[in-house]
């Protein structure tokens, strides 16, 4: 079975990776119908697989961001709540509310073209897979 599998990828061995392979089958191209995607460039499938990645790492800053932003803009708001009860230290507590209130802010502001950046890479990818499926069936 081995032997099979080896000789079906025989095009791809030296572009891509088992891995890779296990991968491109889980986006939904099954590169062992060899008939199907004969004729692929090979830098197409490697172009689909940096797209995944990226998408992927977008994906996972964007939420590391959001993470780190809400946790301070709830601190923000317990600064801003004391502030009343601090007396003479209303204004220093209102000063760091307003501190931690940037960061929070600040750190969603960013995570935003993040999750943009995400959603481009993943709409990419979809599209390149679209076409690839499409110039094969043709």
């Amino acid at each position: 079975m081995g032997l099979i599998i080896t000789c079906n990828f025989s095009g791809y061995a030296k572009l891509l990776s088992k891995k890779d392979s296990i991968k491109l089958e889980n986006l939904g191209i099954d590169l062992k119908d060899v008939s199907k995607y004969k004729d692929v460039n090979q830098q197409k499938l490697k172009l689909i697989l940096k797209l995944n990645r990226n998408g992927k790492i977008a994906k996972v800053a964007n939420i590391f961001l959001k993470s780190i932003s809400y946790p301070f803009v709830a601190l923000s708001g317990l600064f801003f709540i004391s502030a009343s009860n601090a007396q003479n230290w209303g204004g220093l507590v209102t000063g760091f509310g307003v501190g931690s209130l940037i960061v929070g802010v600040f750190h969603y502001g960013i995570s935003i073209p993040v999750k943009n950046v995400s959603n481009k890479r993943f709409f990419e990818r979809d599209l390149l897979i679209k076409k690839l499926k499409q110039t094969q069936t043709r």
